[in-house]
């Protein structure tokens, strides 16, 4: 088998291997201190010379010498361990026997040699092979002709034989890939990922530069420490949770701020400059406040570099965040519907006070609207409605300090800035903590001096370290990463040549860094400052370089970065920012970004390629492969890699504003359409997506897609997680075990009290912890136990417990746990690992479900001692209705004859009589359900002569064919019901059955012929077959058998219309069937399918084909010939659209594509018809007959003849409604008779009195008696007499009056002022086309224009769903008949999100039909057309996996 190694990059390779074998040695001092005094990797002194690869000086001063040697691919011949490799040599040169001889002999004649080796990946060849004993030659075995050549080279034979006699050759080494595991292996248990990442990197600095680490370049023990200890300086946390060591800065400030905030109502501000701790100090705050005395609530605009929700800095976002932190701390408040956040906030303020506590607001991270450049907008909403604090409350904001003009307006009215509370910096005593916390973790290389304490050697590095750092925390951790990575012996004076930061912001430390920083370390970080992904560990080389200038430059900033698993992140996110305000931070990014882009292009693995390639070439200024590389089909390519879908999401967003910015409006809709599909998979087909998620990383072809999946741990679906767990290697799954099950508590706890998460959802959430930790390396079974038996789904939990157990091989927790446990569904996995491990239930004693059916039989035909009934239930409540039970809903049928089967055959294979083994009452001994059972009965008894007589268990064949009961083919639920449950139940019995038969025989499979004669069967069904498969995972076929119930499946379904979710459902469950069956091809097939499937059209309340039969019918009116073709090509995607939907939202679709072709081709009416009537589609045929009066067929004869047939009230009304020409109409009343008078059907809403009338127009405050200025006042007036403005003309009356007063300027200003007003937003987006018409008369169509733009935006102009389709378009063809110029800055300026709509994460709201309608308006024909074929193309991309034909008459 051959490489995949660049020619390029061998030699790299080659280093990283000997990294990893000096790394073996550095684990085994880690692991034994006191073995080696120091190691040293690619050693400088000339003594060790071609044995200096790894030196290892043990405590008794004696040398270990290692030299490693790569071979590219270890299973070519050609790189074979032989003879001829280890004694060429060029005619000048020497051999490696030579290189390596010369210094093991000196180092072993001066009595300093412990061991010298050769490690190699490289295999023996049959010649060498046969003269080791062990890992050392055996002189007298060398060939004669061998041993003169190298009794040539090394001069003597008693020289050739010592040199043998004390070298190993340690051969057949791991691979590069398994080496890196295996050692990973060994340290897990004590870093974690970031700190192996941290080792490498430190690891190929020591290997590479001289005099590292300082100072003679020898590693010692405390080196490895510092890379390794837990106690590593990690990144400040970001989230709510405070650090277990941390300490306040100051006790009197904190003492100070606690009185401040808890006794006083009011706003605080608290600032302080970047990396000071402002959100570790609130999240402090917060953590300390009691509960029964505060009710505190959070918003942070910014958590982490993790986060990527968009929804922190929109205000309605925010607002349902607060809301419901209110709700989960007072369950009791009831609010009232429709209230805004303010009014919500002062309901809850009222409460608290009147129980005797206060409510506090924390506003934390305000800067990052500005630094992020956010709308101001949305902020200054969220400060309006906590602004003015009610009474009982008190707001605190954390910040920044940033220019005024950048912070909401009542913000700084209620807390000038002067006023603004600062976090002071850390006093020397937290300080001195600190640095005598990382002392004990032995990360602090301490220098004493002679005579000198421990206590007072720290206490001057503290002081150095805070002389430096003046107490800012994140200057500390800088500094004393910077020292403590280099090496060296700690002292003051080290500590005082680091950059200082007497100013206490982090910014001063930043910039007296770079000064004193390598240009290409400036340069590096520069770069990562302005990619927009963050590199992996091993990609840093690729990336940045391995010269001397790019590996000294990336050490001397690493203090100053995170290194994870899967990348390398700043260690505090203000560096970054500091980057990039850089006046040059651009062109040195462009300058030394072209590797980085090389590496993605040539190099990178996959993933990094697929999401941040395209992404990367556009920051570098090519935009073209990000706008046009996207497609429906590279989105299912990237989703069957088994990569996070978010990432998908992440691309196309960068691709879909890209196409805006150069105006690529059929891109746009490309890309945003593709999108939708994603964002649709990802929230609304957690299940079917989960399932493909798994299916697609373990098919995966690229090894790092579960390192990717754990960095997005946060993100996946809960039931991905345990899969997740599985497939990562035995050596990390420690780790990811105790970070999964964090997450999920997480969830668990922050859903608790969600009105949203449902029973199920948090069933499911518990059963994904216990499935994660059946892979622990612990034994959890009684803290699954405990933990299950208080959940109330204990059973279900169990259930997953086990199976997860299972298939991670750990069964013996499964028995342990059904020692105490006992319940079907956990039985039921308790009885598969008996069989699957081929145990008979007696074997792990004593189990609780040892009466279960099942296990007994299991344990009868392993010949176990096990008791059974004599006789069966009495089942009268099964059949205490007329032919079933009383109340089926109540009756589990599926399971009792189930039961009751597994129990006659228990008796049966006992030797017990099992004839009428249950009791059915004598009225229902005739009906079709007492067959069944009977029938089952019968089955019993043959499975049990059948194997007395032939002692071979039966075949799924065997047990369909000799099951005799017959189909119900009585109509009606409740018979369907009863024949469904029997079904399940003989299903059921059937895979259990086969389970036995693998308990009693290891190689009991299902084949071709087995599973074609089950087939038969008129009870068998694919999908229930498939169900238990996928379920239970378990794979009972032979792979001929596996691949034969796949293929056909999917060529079933290939043949079949489904909903797409089902469909997505079938396909997965056959990819995962496939993929447990080890039938990887097959898997991916069905995989791709049921991406497809996710990606396709919406199952339901999709209106999509409603868009796209819009703008067919808008550019058929435009005069585009090749859409009225497209519109009749789509026959068979409207026709069946109601049967791959569930109908709901699409019946109407389907309606009003059949009158869209009527109305564009009337010859097609008549057979449209006929094929409807034939098919008994009345609805759609009466929908159709109501629209025609409507359409241009009336105004001919043929309609004419056709009308006078209309009988039919809803008819003859269609045909009063057509707008007809008077000799048509006056033909028709002659022949249909008078006219029809139909009333409207009343408004529910108009159901007002005449006096009730009367007050409103009584009581309705006037526009006159609010002038400009006032306005406010007026909205205030008409709420407090709770006049709700239906028509929503209040804005309108007020502006046009004043307008007429000859104030029309100041009204303008007055509703313009109104606008950051959160409670008058609703009544002014209802006035702003007036105000447009307004301005345009008094300032002119500049200022008209502006206002606009404004409507389109508050009235959420482009969506058709949002606003009413004839505002819309008047308004647009107001902007195309006065505007045409600026149709373009138009589109721009209201695609701006006024909500945070999901398909608007990138900030973005372009509309479909309602943009095509705007471009034919302004003449821009072949955009509309370029726009309408991207809604066609994607529309039919969606359906293609459906065999939908067309209609006869299309």
């Amino acid at each position: 088998m051959g490489h995949n190694y660049k020619p390029t990059a061998i030699t790299r390779v080659g280093f990283a291997y000997q990294d990893l074998v000096a790394a073996e040695t550095l684990l085994d001092f880690y692991r034994n201190p006191q073995k080696y005094s120091w190691v040293q990797v690619e050693a400088s002194d000339e003594s060790f010379r071609a044995v200096d690869d790894v030196v290892a000086c043990l405590a008794d001063g004696r040398f270990e010498v290692t030299q490693v040697k790569f071979a590219v691919d270890p299973n070519n011949p050609k790189t074979a361990l032989d003879w001829e490799w280890l004694l060429a040599a060029k005619p000048t040169g020497r051999s490696l026997l030579q290189h390596w001889a010369a210094p093991v002999l000196k180092i072993l004649d001066d009595g300093l040699l412990a061991n010298a080796r050769l490690k190699t990946d490289r295999k023996p060849d049959a010649e060498f092979y046969k003269s080791l004993k062990g890992s050392r030659v055996v002189y007298s075995k060398i060939p004669l002709t061998i041993r003169t050549r190298i009794i040539a080279q090394l001069g003597s034979t008693a020289g050739a034989q010592k040199f043998f006699k004390n070298f190993d050759f340690i051969h057949s080494q791991p691979i590069l890939e398994d080496l890196e595991a295996t050692l990973w292996a060994r340290i897990a248990s004590d870093t974690d990922s970031a700190g192996w990442a941290l080792f490498q990197k430190q690891l190929q600095l020591w290997a590479t530069q001289k005099n590292w680490p300082g100072p003679d370049g020898r590693i010692r023990y405390i080196h490895l420490q510092q890379a390794f200890s837990p106690e590593r300086a990690r990144p400040l946390p970001q989230d709510f949770t405070v650090p277990e060591d941390y300490c306040v800065p100051d006790e009197s400030f904190s003492d100070d701020f606690f009185l401040r905030v808890l006794n006083d109502d009011g706003v605080t501000v608290l600032w302080a400059p970047p990396g000071r701790g402002k959100s570790t100090f609130l999240s402090h705050f917060k953590s300390k406040l009691d509960a029964k005395k505060v009710v505190c609530i959070r918003h942070h605009y910014f958590l982490s570099l993790d986060d990527r929700s968009e929804g922190r800095f929109h205000f309605q976002a925010i607002a349902r965040s607060l809301e419901a932190q209110l709700q989960e701390a007072m369950p009791d408040l009831r609010v009232r519907r429709n209230s805004t956040l303010g009014e919500t906030i002062e309901q809850a303020a009222r409460k608290v006070v009147a129980e005797g506590r206060r409510l506090i607001v924390i506003i934390d991270g305000l800067d990052h609207v500005w630094r992020e450049g956010r709308d101001r907008e949305h902020a200054e909403e969220l400060f309006n409605a906590l602004i003015p604090v009610v009474p009982g409350t008190h707001l605190v904001v954390g910040t920044q300090k940033i220019a005024e003009k950048d912070l909401p307006t009542r913000m700084l009215v209620a807390a000038p800035m002067e006023g603004w509370v600062e976090l002071p910096l850390m006093n020397r005593a937290a300080v001195e903590g600190w640095i005598a916390t990382q002392h004990r973790a032995g990360r602090l290389n301490l220098f004493r001096w002679p005579h000198q304490s421990k206590a007072k050697a720290l206490a001057a590095v503290s002081d150095a370290f805070f002389g430096i750092s003046k107490g800012l925390p994140l200057h500390l951790i800088y500094s004393f990463e910077a020292v403590a990575r280099a090496g060296n012996e700690v002292t003051p004076d080290l500590v005082r040549a680091q950059p200082a930061c007497p100013s206490g912001d982090i910014r001063d430390y930043y910039a007296g860094l770079m000064l004193q920083l390598s240009p290409r370390g400036k340069a590096i970080l520069h770069v990562l400052a302005g990619l927009d992904f963050s590199p992996p560990p091993f990609a840093l080389n690729n990336c940045f370089g391995v010269d001397d200038q790019s590996i000294l430059g990336l050490a001397e900033i690493g203090h100053l970065l995170d290194f994870r698993e899967m990348e390398v992140r700043p260690f505090h996110g203000s560096l970054f920012a500091f980057l990039r305000d850089d006046p040059s931070h651009y062109s040195t990014f462009m300058a030394n970004s072209a590797p980085t882009l090389a590496w993605l292009e040539t190099e990178a693995p996959p993933y990094w390629r697929e999401a941040w390639l395209w992404i990367t070439q556009a920051t570098r200024g090519n935009a073209q492969n990000l706008i046009k590389g996207p497609s429906r089909e590279w989105a299912l390519s990237f989703v069957t890699a088994g990569y996070p879908i978010d990432r998908l999401i992440n691309v196309l967003n960068h691709a879909e504003q890209a196409a805006f910015e150069v105006f690529d409006l059929a891109s746009v809709a490309r890309h945003r359409l593709v999108k939708m599909r994603a964002i649709n998979a990802d929230e609304l087909q957690h299940d079917e997506l989960a399932q493909v998620w798994y299916v697609a990383a373990a098919l995966s072809g690229d090894i790092f897609v579960p390192a990717v999946l754990r960095a997005d741990l946060s993100n996946l679906p809960a039931s991905l997680i345990p899969a997740l767990v599985h497939m990562t290697h035995k050596s990390q799954r420690g780790a990811l075990v105790d970070r999964a099950v964090e997450e999920l508590n997480g969830r668990i706890t922050q859903n608790r009290h969600d009105e949203y998460i449902s029973n199920d959802q948090q069933g499911d959430f518990a059963r994904a912890v216990v499935a994660v930790l059946a892979a622990s390396k612990n034994n959890e079974v009684a803290r699954v136990l405990r933990f299950a038996r208080g959940s109330g789904q204990a059973d279900s939990i169990l259930a997953a417990f086990a199976q997860s157990a299972r298939l991670v091989g750990n069964v013996g927790s499964v028995f342990e746990a059904g020692k105490s446990f006992t319940g079907v569904e956990f039985d039921r996995e308790l009885f598969a690992c008996l069989c699957l491990e081929g145990l008979s239930p007696a074997s792990p004693t004593p189990l609780k479900a040892g009466k279960h059916p099942a296990i007994r039989c299991l344990g009868i035909a392993k010949g176990d001692a096990v008791k059974g009934s004599n006789s069966g239930k009495d089942l009268s409540a099964l059949f205490a209705g007329a032919d079933g039970p009383a109340d089926r809903h109540q009756t589990d049928i599926r399971g009792i004859v189930y039961n009751n089967f597994m129990s006659a055959l228990a008796a049966a294979l006992a030797g017990k009589p099992t004839k009428s083994w249950v009791k059915i009452p004598d009225h229902a001994s005739e009906s079709w359900l007492a067959g069944a059972v009977r029938a089952f009965e019968k089955l019993a008894q043959r499975i049990a002569a059948h194997w007395a007589n032939t002692k071979r268990w039966p075949t799924l064949g065997d047990v369909f064919s000799w099951y005799d009961g017959q189909p119900c083919y009585e109509r009606g639920y409740d018979a369907q019901s009863r024949f469904i449950a029997v079904r399940l139940a003989l299903i059921d019995a059937a895979f259990d059955l086969c389970l036995i038969g693998r308990g009693l025989d290891a190689a009991y499979q299902i084949d071709d012929a087995v599973f074609s004669e089950a087939r038969t069967s008129a009870f068998w069904l694919n999908e229930l077959w498939l169900e238990k498969l996928t379920t239970r995972r378990i794979s009972l076929h032979d792979p001929a058998s596996a691949e034969t119930f796949v293929a056909t499946y999917m060529d079933e379904l290939a043949r079949t219309v489904t909903e797409f979710n089902e469909r997505a459902s079938m396909f997965g469950k056959l990819a995962l069937a496939a993929h447990d069956h080890n039938k990887p091809q097959l898997a991916a097939q069905a995989l791709r399918q049921a991406v497809d499937c996710l990606f396709g059209y919406g199952w339901r309340k999709d209106a999509f084909a409603d868009d796209v039969l819009t703008a067919l019918e808008m550019m058929i009116e435009a005069g585009d010939q090749d859409a009225k073709q497209t519109l009749l090509a789509l026959a068979g995607a409207f026709h069946r659209i109601t049967d791959y939907t569930d109908g709901d939202g699409t019946n109407h679709i389907r309606s009003e594509y059949y009158t869209a072709v009527a109305r564009h081709f009337p010859e097609r009416i008549a057979p449209m018809l006929n094929d409807l009537i034939r098919a008994e589609d009345w609805r759609y045929a009466e929908d159709l007959y109501n629209e025609l009066p409507s359409l241009p067929l009336a105004q001919s004869v043929e309609g004419v003849a056709l009308f006078s047939t209309f009988i039919m009230p809803n008819e003859r009304i269609a045909v009063e409604k057509a707008n007809l020409a008077l000799d048509i109409a006056t033909t028709l009343r002659h022949k249909v008779g008078p006219n029809v008078k139909h009333v409207r059907k009343a408004d529910r809403y108009a159901t007002e009195s005449h006096q009730n009338s009367e007050k409103e127009n009584a009581e309705a405050p006037k526009p006159g008696d609010f002038p400009p200025g006032k306005f406010s006042e007026l909205i205030a007036e008409r709420r407090r007499l709770s006049l709700f403005d239906i028509s929503r003309s209040t804005v309108t009356e007020w502006l046009n009056y004043w307008d007429a007063k000859g104030r029309g300027v100041a009204a303008l200003a007055d509703l313009e002022a109104g606008l950051s007003e959160p409670r008058l937003h609703l009544e002014i987006e209802s006035g702003l086309d007036t105000a447009a018409e307004i301005a345009a008369k008094l300032h002119g169509r500049s200022e008209a224009f502006k206002w606009l733009v404004r409507a389109h935006i508050a009235r959420y102009g482009w969506q058709r769903y949002l606003t009413s389709k004839d505002e819309a378009e008047a308004r647009l063809e107001l902007v195309a008949r006065d505007h045409r110029a600026r149709w373009k800055d138009f589109v721009r300026e209201t695609s701006k999100p006024a909500l945070n709509l999901r398909e608007s994460r990138n900030g973005l709201v372009i509309g479909f039909t309602r943009l095509i309608y705007f471009l034919t308006q302004v003449g821009e024909l072949e955009l509309a057309k370029a726009h309408t074929k991207a809604l066609v193309d994607t529309f039919m991309a969606e359906i293609a996996q459906q065999p939908l034909d067309k209609p006869s008459w299309a």
